[in-house]
């Protein structure tokens, strides 16, 4: 499960991706408007998680490296599939700083969505993110999700929502086509 993005690829989580997750989801800076950073023993069991989830079968959760042409990793990006409703995922990213401003967001996001769309079945995506991180909001609007108002989520943040469904997506695709 591996999908190019112009300069970068995506590729699913290997135990060689370690270092590149515990330190994301142990950055103050990453995880700000995510959660309370992780410890590394908490990342590290995370990370053990991940890589089993990637190799279930039915998948419920599949997680991306995002790495450029030379190897050096940008981030991670995620889909998680609804325990209810599989044909429907909720779709996560999270960079490095220095990857910020560089459209590998846009990119890596809306290849991932494509593929979610093309090769894994779903028939919608969503977004869940906190209210007052604009760039993502920008983000996801940019790849043709519609964010709702903001609510409370299970840990009582206030956050925006924002979907997607594979005939929006085909239909942002046809568009850009034409």
């Amino acid at each position: 499960m591996r999908f190019h993005i112009e300069a970068h690829y995506c590729q699913l989580l290997r135990s060689e991706h370690k270092d590149t997750y515990c330190q994301l989801y142990m950055s103050p800076k990453v995880m700000r408007k995510i959660a309370q950073p992780l410890t590394l023993s908490q990342a590290e069991t995370a990370f053990t998680n991940a890589l089993r989830q990637n190799e279930q079968t039915p998948w419920r959760k599949r997680v991306w490296v995002i790495s450029n042409d030379t190897g050096n990793d940008a981030g991670i990006q995620m889909l998680i599939r609804h325990s209810n409703a599989p044909t429907v995922a909720e779709i996560g990213i999270m960079l490095y700083p220095f990857a910020n401003g560089r459209r590998i967001a846009g990119k890596a996001l809306g290849g991932l969505v494509d593929y979610g769309f093309t090769h894994l079945g779903l028939e919608r995506i969503n977004a869940l993110f906190d209210c007052t991180h604009l760039a993502t909001q920008r983000l996801v609007e940019g790849i043709g999700f519609t964010v709702f108002p903001a609510h409370k989520d299970h840990a009582g943040r206030h956050c925006l929502e924002a979907t997607i469904t594979q005939s929006e997506h085909l239909a942002i695709r046809q568009q850009a086509r034409s």
